[in-house]
């Protein structure tokens, strides 16, 4: 862009013909513009390599999702929890960039908001089918074959199958926990089926659980933490402990506890969903299985969902570094292949132009900029690739343009090279996986970061063959310093602004990710537009 346009252009040192033409070039300013013809751009150099091998990390790890447009359908039976054999339905994001698929992206580290930061709208979500789970599910056990799973009664009505559900809640002992308890034969006379234990109040001791039972665990058979009194477990199956050592003996007594437990929790696609199923079920609809929990209250989906690192405290996601892993990412092979395009020609000579720090630091604050911009308006969307720190370099390049205008040729055909790039990338934001809010993010952190950066460079290279009198330096260095703490102030209240709308609230824009992709076939955007309607609960299969 700027290469043919320079007065002494970079890929040439400066002659003596440039000596005639503009008068003597002082020593000085010789060894400026033969530093810029000699550099070498390592950053440029070092940001390719690193997406090329996270790239081929990526693949290795995950590999190819199925080359395609939009959703693919498909169904296959599996061994359902009730036995026998099941249809099930699943949907598969195809991918025409060749490469890792929408679910695996996320795991590598994509940009994707309920992974950074706690959703409510997800989490109410989660909240209700917990409720649910404690106040309305049983064990139920197949009375021939004795296995057994977690259900609510609608899902546990075949003659060949028992639903066990506590539901004692209103024998109460008023005299004291020290008092003998009611007997077994006053819970049946309240026409009260009678759980296991008894929870001490203010009032005494209640005998009777209402919460529960759980197929494979029970407060009777644990030895260890035993629930005694005053240790209860709470009449509340999603708060129960671990249960580290059993009564073999009396488990083998007890319904729920002697029962082969033929479902365990999976969780299922990126929204944090429970289901319990069998492993067959799950590795088919390409799910996390936890083989040694029994409820979905035990596990997290969504660090599932997340991978990479644990969240710090349950059911807080804390994934803010995918502002900054995201950059590294790409969703296939044409997209990497696009990134070094642009790495190798505007990047490699913005780098030569200000320095690899400068263009380092430009680079990383547009890519971060941009993607908490995204962040905040579509944050349900996986988004990788440094489309944000790209379209930061070019406004790094126009800033360029602007301050060092008097040694360019011609302005005017850079700017139109800039605005036809600029008017590409936007363009390709519109496919699924590119983000265009993160462009303008880019776009415009990149502005800012560019006039922080960017003065000290217009200093010594604007009019390098003029000598300035002292006015005009005076006033060349307090345009420079107004524009350095303009831009800084500028740079630190965007971080601030953005910070805050992600982190404290939750920006409601049902249609702005047609602004990211144009719908141009069914399902060509489906997997990118986060339907909260679309959850199905863990006892929904």
């Amino acid at each position: 862009f700027v290469d043919r346009s320079l007065s002494v252009p970079l890929t040439e040192k400066p002659s003596d013909e440039a000596n005639s033409l503009f008068g003597t070039i002082d020593e000085a300013t010789r060894e400026k513009l033969e530093d810029v013809y000699s550099h070498r751009p390592y950053f440029i150099y070092w940001a390719s390599l690193v997406h090329i091998l996270v790239m081929i990390i990526s693949l290795s790890v995950y590999g190819f999702a199925p080359v395609g447009v939009g959703l693919k359908n498909e169904t296959s039976q599996v061994t359902s929890v009730a036995g026998g054999q099941q249809t099930v339905f699943r949907e598969i994001n195809q991918n025409f960039w060749f490469g890792p698929s929408f679910d695996d992206l996320i795991h590598l580290g994509a940009k994707f908001g309920p992974c950074m930061r706690r959703d409510e709208k997800i989490f109410r979500e989660i909240e209700s089918e917990r409720r649910l789970e404690r106040d309305n599910t049983g064990c139920c056990v197949n009375l021939q074959s004795q296995f057994c799973y977690q259900s609510v009664k609608r899902d546990c009505t075949d003659g060949f199958f028992d639903w066990i559900k506590w539901e004692g809640n209103s024998v109460v002992n008023l005299t004291g926990p020290n008092q003998p308890v009611p007997t077994i034969t006053s819970a049946l006379a309240a026409n009260a089926t009678p759980g296991p234990g008894c929870i001490a109040d203010q009032h005494g001791q209640r005998c009777y659980r209402r919460s529960g039972s759980v197929c494979g665990v029970d407060p009777r058979t644990c030895l260890q933490p035993q629930s005694e009194y005053p240790h209860e477990w709470a009449d509340d199956i999603t708060k129960w402990p671990v249960c580290t050592r059993e009564d073999t003996l009396r488990r083998d007594s007890i319904a729920n506890t002697a029962c082969e437990v033929s479902g365990r929790p999976c969780c299922i696609g990126n929204q944090g969903v429970c289901t319990i199923a069998t492993k067959d079920h799950c590795d088919y609809v390409k799910g996390f299985y936890h083989g040694d929990k029994e409820l979905c209250s035990e596990v997290d989906c969504l660090e599932d969902v997340c991978g990479l690192t644990s969240f710090l405290v349950r059911d807080n996601p804390d994934h803010f570094y995918r502002l900054w892993t995201s950059l590294c990412l790409h969703v296939g092979l044409i997209h990497l292949a696009l990134t070094l395009i642009m790495h190798m020609t505007l990047g490699r000579h913005i780098e030569k132009l200000i320095g690899w720090f400068r263009t380092a630091m430009i680079y990383i604050l547009s890519g971060i900029g941009g993607n908490l911009v995204s962040a905040v308006f579509v944050p349900y969307q996986a988004e990788v690739g440094p489309g944000s720190a790209i379209v930061g370099l070019m406004a790094a390049l126009f800033v360029v343009v602007i301050k060092d205008r008097h040694n360019l040729i011609s302005v005017s055909s850079i700017i139109i090279k800039l605005t036809i790039v600029m008017v590409i990338v936007f363009f390709l934001g519109l496919f699924p996986y590119i983000d265009n809010y993160a462009h303008i993010g880019g776009l415009i952190f990149g502005l800012f970061s560019s006039g922080f950066f960017v003065p000290y460079i217009g200093q010594s290279l604007a009019k390098p063959f003029v000598k300035y009198t002292r006015e005009e330096r005076r006033m060349l260095r307090l345009y420079q310093l107004g524009t350095t703490v303009l831009s800084l102030i500028g740079l630190v209240m965007l971080f601030v602004l953005f910070s805050v709308l992600f982190w404290n609230s939750q920006v409601s824009c049902e249609n702005c990710y047609y602004f990211n992709c144009i719908p141009l076939k069914e399902n060509f955007c489906k997997d990118l537009n986060h339907d909260l309607r679309h959850r199905q609960s863990y006892v929904g299969f």
